[in-house]
């Protein structure tokens, strides 16, 4: 029986495609999501948005909790976020960000949709945005920091920041052969998990 797969994120999670002149995203069967699904061991519940931030405002959970009672009962609760945090905060910081991550990890943990997941919490990939030289330092240190809170969290941790995920142009977005690469990496990260858990 496949493993339902709650995978909470932002617009790599979405598929957003930056080579749309309407960014638009690129077909189910092109994207993590879809390429996890066909795969037939996981039933991929793919919750991204464009431009979401890691919960911190009461609407933000509001919406979270929404999605959670919508599909109870998950195997996994898998979030990558954190990337739009650092192009929205005054001042861009890894720590800032890890904070705001362990409070959404501790209100997931305590939500009854959700309590017998196993928590997955991943780093998304560095940015590479030679413009915006604090954001890419921050992005870099981003790994070590949710490694650190995974760790004092007991819970699972990836870091697709040293996957050597292939970016679009922008330096932020999967480029196509990124959501294949991105996929068999996460498949792999799934099966470590559920192996342990047997």
């Amino acid at each position: 029986m496949s493993k339902r797969i709650f995978c909470y994120g932002d617009s790599n999670t979405y598929g957003f495609d930056p080579r749309s002149y309407f960014g638009s995203r690129m077909p189910e069967t092109r994207r993590w999501t879809g390429l996890l699904q066909a795969g037939g061991a996981w039933d991929i519940l793919p919750f991204g948005e464009n431009g979401r931030e890691i919960p911190h405002t009461e609407a933000a959970f509001r919406e979270l909790d929404a999605l959670l009672r919508s599909s109870p009962g998950p195997d996994c609760f898998a979030v990558m976020l954190g990337t739009n945090d650092l192009f929205q905060m005054p001042q861009p910081s890894a720590q800032a960000i890890a904070a705001r991550m362990e409070r959404l990890l501790h209100w997931v943990r305590a939500h009854p949709a959700a309590k017998d997941a196993a928590l997955l919490l991943v780093a998304p990939p560095v940015v590479d945005v030679p413009t915006c030289t604090q954001i890419c330092r921050e992005s870099a240190a981003l790994g070590a920091a949710y490694c650190g809170l995974a760790r004092r969290l007991g819970i699972y941790f990836a870091d697709a920041g040293a996957w050597g995920i292939p970016t679009a142009c922008d330096g932020v977005h999967f480029s196509e052969e990124g959501h294949a690469v991105f996929a068999r990496r996460m498949s792999a990260c799934l099966h470590g998990i559920f192996t342990e858990q047997r």
